[in-house]
């Protein structure tokens, strides 16, 4: 036991810029996944990959459905690892990390892959990708609290981590937007953004796998005997996790920060989905153009640093969210004027 102390995956260190920098890379694979999905996707599977709108939402209903499934699961197996030999060497965190990013090197590219009509052969790839980001983004949320217990660490953290993201998002769409540029419209500028993008976030997720650090065993064991003895009827199986996830839900706050997410997250996707076909085929542009735009959220970066401070400041969420979601609100209008508007932007566009 004295030994485990001493591996580096459990060994804290000072939360410097570097190392939050570290941290934070994992996320140009979670938010990378969630902007490629809505952006291009499905335009890639409906107009490459030849199958049926409703093949793709139903693609989408299973692999979503599958990841819902896997989060429960993910969670309770990532708690109970440190009681074996491959979780006390790897980490129950971190061994989850390099699974993570074993499928998504292998699986990722081949959602990419033009197979005219195969819609199993995209279902695996898909469902294996949705697989490998629960497993990733399962044992992620959890390292910061792990790795620090001070507020003020978990945001640096947490804005360097934001900025990330916000610069995956706009490389999700700069890349096909380019590609698309050299290599005229087709599915060659996907096919090869999937392969890049599979390498680039398997990377990442191994950066921070070797740049982040969690509780060792012995503290793990330690937390977990206490509660025993303060409840010792209280089961530890995966029916007791779903109990608990009922039981948190019974907290009126967190039914408020629940639906708070997935309403923005859904909203999100929903948007992110339908922003390519609205450039393509409500306002006339090409796919080069409206990869261009998308990419356009590098912007975000700029928010980043600012809203961080805000929250700093204010200790304030209510603000930050109330700001952005009248930002929202406001956008949301402006593209409802431009669909009313097309034929004169395209007419602006051409000259």
């Amino acid at each position: 036991m004295e030994n485990q102390k001493k591996r580096w995956v459990y060994t804290p260190h000072k939360i410097s810029v570097w190392r939050s920098i570290g941290y934070g890379i994992n996320d140009m694979n979670g938010a990378s996944w969630g902007t490629l999905v809505g952006s291009y996707l499905m335009f890639f599977l409906t107009t490459y990959g030849k199958l049926s709108a409703a093949s793709v939402g139903l693609l989408f209903l299973i692999g979503k459905f599958l990841n819902a499934i896997m989060s429960m699961l993910a969670g309770s197996i990532s708690d109970r690892l440190y009681s074996t030999k491959i979780g006390r060497r790897f980490g129950r965190r971190h061994l989850l990390l390099l699974v993570g990013a074993l499928l998504t090197i292998i699986f990722f590219p081949l959602l990419f892959t033009v197979v005219p009509g195969s819609f199993w052969w995209y279902l695996v790839a898909f469902v294996m990708v949705e697989t490998a980001n629960v497993i990733i983004g399962t044992a992620y949320e959890t390292l910061a609290t792990e790795m620090t217990p001070n507020a003020d660490d978990r945001v640096k953290m947490s804005s360097i981590r934001l900025f990330i993201s916000a610069f995956a998002t706009f490389s999700v769409s700069a890349l096909p937007a380019t590609l698309l540029a050299v290599l005229g419209q087709g599915a060659k500028a996907y096919t090869i953004s999937g392969i890049v993008f599979g390498i680039v976030f398997a990377i990442s997720t191994l950066i921070t796998y070797r740049s982040t650090w969690e509780h060792s065993p012995e503290e793990v064991e330690e937390f977990e005997s206490s509660n025993r003895s303060t409840d010792d009827s209280k089961e530890n199986s995966f029916m007791s996790s779903i109990r608990d996830y009922w039981e948190m839900l019974r907290n009126k706050s967190a039914r408020y920060m629940v639906s708070i997410y997935f309403l923005t997250y859904f909203a999100k996707d929903c948007f992110s989905t339908a922003f390519l076909y609205y450039v393509v085929f409500v306002l006339g542009f090409s796919q080069t153009l409206g990869q261009g735009i998308a990419s356009l959220s590098f912007i975000g970066m700029i928010v980043v640093p600012v809203a961080a401070y805000m929250l700093i400041k204010t200790k304030n969420p209510k603000l930050n969210w109330s700001t952005s979601f009248s930002i929202i609100f406001v956008v949301m209008a402006g593209f409802f004027v431009l669909s009313l508007q097309h034929s004169s932007l395209v007419r602006v566009i051409q000259l």
